[in-house]
C-alpha cells in the first residue's frame, strides 16, 4: 500500500502524455476544446461532447478501448490517442480505431454521402515518421495526378519530439513537462 508521500511522489511525475493523467484531464469539456481547437487549428471548435476511456466492443473479432473520443457541433467525431511507446504500427492502429468509430457510431440506414468526418489525433512522445516535423497530416490523392481526394477521415499526427516554435509545438511540449503554468492554455493549469 502507496504512503501518501509516495502517492504525491507519482502524481508529481505524471504528464499528459500519461494515460492515466490524460484521462482526468480529458473529462473536461473545455480542456478537450482547448486542445483540439491548437491541434486542428480551428479557434472556433465546439466540443459538444467528450467521453474517455471509450470502450468499443466487437463480438467474435479484436475490441478496442479509445483514450479520448469527441464530438463537435457539426456531428464529426473526433478520437485523440496518447502514445508514449513506439512499439506497434501505428498508423495502422489509427486506421482500426477509425473503422470502429465508422462501425460503431454510424446510424444504420444512413447513406455514405450522410458519414460524418472523423478526425484521428495522435499525440505522441515520439516522431512516427522521422521526418522532423511537429504535426503531420495524412490524406489520399490520386497518385497518377495527385489529386487530393477526401473520404472524411482526417489523420492528424502530432508529438513532442519536435519544437518549431509553433502554438501546437507548445502545446506538445506542455505535455511531455506539465509542470507550472503557461499564459498560453487556460483551461488545463498545474501547479
Amino acid at each position: 500500500m502507496q504512503t501518501d508521500k509516495e502517492r504525491q511522489k507519482l502524481i508529481r511525475s505524471l504528464n499528459l502524455m500519461d494515460d492515466i493523467f490524460f484521462q482526468k484531464v480529458a473529462e473536461d469539456e473545455e480542456v478537450c476544446e482547448e486542445i483540439l481547437q491548437v491541434i486542428l487549428q480551428k479557434p472556433g471548435l465546439k466540443v459538444v461532447d467528450a467521453q474517455t476511456q471509450q470502450f468499443l466492443r466487437n463480438i467474435g473479432a479484436h475490441s478496442v478501448i479509445l483514450d479520448l473520443v469527441c464530438q463537435d457541433e457539426d456531428g464529426s467525431h473526433i478520437n485523440v490517442e496518447i502514445q508514449k511507446s513506439d512499439d506497434d504500427d501505428h498508423v495502422k492502429r489509427v486506421r482500426f480505431n477509425v473503422s470502429n468509430i465508422d462501425t460503431t457510431f454510424t446510424e444504420k440506414g444512413l447513406d455514405y454521402w450522410e458519414l460524418p468526418d472523423v478526425y484521428a489525433v495522435f499525440l505522441s512522445r515520439f516522431d512516427v515518421f522521422k521526418e522532423g516535423e511537429t504535426i503531420y497530416h495524412l490524406g489520399m490523392s490520386i497518385q497518377e495526378t495527385g489529386t487530393p481526394v477526401s473520404d472524411g477521415i482526417h489523420r492528424i499526427f502530432a508529438n513532442c519530439a519536435v519544437n518549431d516554435g509553433s502554438e501546437i509545438a507548445e502545446l506538445m511540449q506542455y505535455f511531455k513537462k506539465t509542470v507550472g503554468r503557461t499564459v498560453n492554455f487556460q483551461n488545463y493549469q498545474t501547479g
